[in-house]
């Protein structure tokens, strides 16, 4: 039987000391590609409902003074920003970061309506949710700009000289509460939405104050707070805000500082300390 004799064999210490070079370079390697990953932006998805190429940064800037009607280039007002007689916006402002609203949400056909790229998505879940409660919600109005404004304001005074035989423009200023003149109306901000259904333009017309008494302007009124909005001009508050009561009318302001004023049942002038000069 044939017999076989082991021997040792001896690695070269040269080898050796290359061997764990090429592992040492190779362990560097693999743990920079894991610190690196860290870095990488996620990756974030655009909402189907409102038309944005591109999601909008949501972060909000803190206003110095609440309720200052302070404008955020690239984003917008700040959301608790108070605009009123008293408190008119700047002519010089820019626009705010606009997002034009799908048909889908708004439940019209063929418009232009824009938010408030802050506004879009949580304005999408307070009408969808309106509709999973039974109510068939449209948006009836949104973003206006300065000369559209302008031209409702204009109109306003001229139907209530119209009315009232020997009212001049003055008197006109004075009585006319239903409409803000350009730089008074949040709706310039593009931080406010008139909500109606065609039912209640069938029976009441367009945007009328018995639309408080039914049953969708009352659930409107009990739930905005949850996606952020309030009820901008209430009943009863119509010396603080200088505006009539409008039941249709909802302003974001986020859903901490929609919470305290829905539960205290204050007004955004309240809320801010903005009471007039």
């Amino acid at each position: 039987m044939a017999q076989y004799r082991s021997r040792n064999v001896s690695i070269p210490l040269p080898a050796v000391i290359a061997v764990l070079a090429v592992f040492v370079i190779a362990m560097a390697v693999v743990l920079g590609l894991l610190l690196d990953k860290g870095d990488e932006p996620e990756n974030h998805e655009t909402s189907s409902y409102y038309a944005s190429e591109e999601p909008s940064d949501t972060s909000e800037p803190v206003a110095d003074n609440k309720g200052d009607i302070i404008f955020y280039e690239g984003v917008g007002y700040d959301l608790l920003s108070v605009v009123n007689k008293n408190y008119q916006m700047s002519s010089s402002d820019g626009q705010p970061d606009l997002v034009t609203l799908s048909d889908e949400v708004t439940n019209r056909e063929g418009g232009n309506y824009q938010v408030d790229a802050r506004v879009a998505e949580p304005l999408t879940q307070f009408l969808e949710a309106a509709r999973d409660a039974g109510y068939n919600a449209i948006l009836w109005s949104s973003y206006r700009t300065q000369t559209y404004q302008n031209r409702l304001y204009e109109e306003a005074l001229a139907k209530y000289m119209n009315e009232h035989p020997g009212a001049d423009r003055a008197e006109a200023v004075e009585m006319v509460t239903d409409t803000a003149p350009p730089g008074a109306s949040e709706h310039c901000t593009g931080l406010s939405v008139d909500i109606y259904t065609w039912a209640a333009h069938a029976e009441y017309g367009a945007l009328d104050q018995r639309f408080g008494d039914d049953p969708f302007g009352g659930w409107l009124e009990a739930n905005a707070h949850l996606y952020g909005f309030i009820l901008r001009y209430p009943e009863g508050k119509e010396d603080i805000t200088m505006i009539s009561y409008e039941p249709w009318h909802f302003r974001y302001v986020g859903v901490e500082a929609a919470t305290e004023i829905y539960e205290q049942g204050i007004t955004l002038e309240e809320y801010t300390g903005k009471l007039g000069e």
